[in-house]
């Protein structure tokens, strides 16, 4: 069994964003993913999550060339190191105004940084969570660590976006889970920095108990997801039931509205 913040994002609504929720897309994902259709549905990149990759394509460039932060390194970042010019038209201008914001606030510059990724890796580490008898893999990927000057470690995700700055606390603990079992011997903080608006979230912590509590409900959802899977293989015509359908505002962020029997552009808006 397996499970991720992804995973638990899927299973369950981060507070406040209920409408953004549904199982359907997870049946998809989780249970079909190895039809042809579904799977190539699945490789497209929706526009927020090409924004996002840019994004974090562009910073890992900038930190690596920092003699690019003024407006012709900008321009070459967009033209040659992005080619914005084969994106979509919000596309470009959100990545040019990503840009502009780093360029203001430099955020990673003069930080110790561990390790920054590009954006380009598809490739995720692992951590075993044991419960009991119980255990699973627990998947995740960072985009950046940072060497604390107390000899601590700091997890750093980039966010993008349009509206409210809202990090899911959840993430967080994920973070915090497989950075306790990476770094056992040091203290280990995670946080969100908004490239968009140039803002940073709050420092989150957690103690041993509290981590344990998180590994326990992960291996329930890995289990509970894995019920609902070996469900639908065994009854293939029970998809729908299995996997309930909420159409609305989350159609705008799915990439199987074109094969959902409930999809309908007038819930979306």
């Amino acid at each position: 069994m397996w499970v991720s913040y992804s995973l638990w994002s899927q299973f369950q609504p981060q507070l406040g964003k209920e409408e953004y929720h549904c199982h359907h897309k997870r049946g998809f994902l989780r249970a079909r993913k190895k039809e042809p259709e579904v799977n190539l549905l699945s490789q497209q990149d929706t526009t927020p999550q090409k924004i996002g990759k840019l994004a974090q394509k562009a910073v890992y460039y900038l930190y690596h060339n920092p003699e690019s932060l003024n407006q012709e390194g900008l321009n070459y970042v967009a033209q040659k190191v992005l080619n914005l010019d084969q994106e979509v038209v919000e596309v470009q201008h959100r990545l040019q105004w990503i840009l502009k914001q780093y360029l203001h606030y430099p955020f990673l510059q003069n930080k110790s940084v561990l390790t920054l990724t590009s954006g380009e890796e598809n490739n995720f580490s692992e951590v075993i969570l044991k419960d009991g008898n119980r255990q699973a893999k627990l998947l995740f990927a960072y985009d950046c660590i940072l060497n604390q000057e107390n000899g601590g470690i700091h997890i750093l995700d980039f966010k993008t976006g349009k509206g409210q700055f809202i990090p899911d606390l959840r993430q967080s603990l994920v973070y915090l889970l497989a950075g306790q079992k990476l770094y056992p011997n040091q203290t280990v903080t995670a946080s969100f920095y908004h490239l968009e608006l140039a803002q940073e979230s709050e420092i989150y912590s957690a103690t041993d108990e509290e981590l344990n509590l998180v590994a326990k409900n992960l291996i329930d959802i890995a289990q509970k997801n894995q019920q609902q899977i070996n469900a639908y293989r065994r009854s293939p015509d029970k998809f729908n039931q299995i996997f309930p359908a909420s159409p609305g505002k989350v159609c705008n962020y799915c990439p199987f509205t074109s094969i959902c029997n409930y999809y309908d552009p007038l819930f979306s808006e």
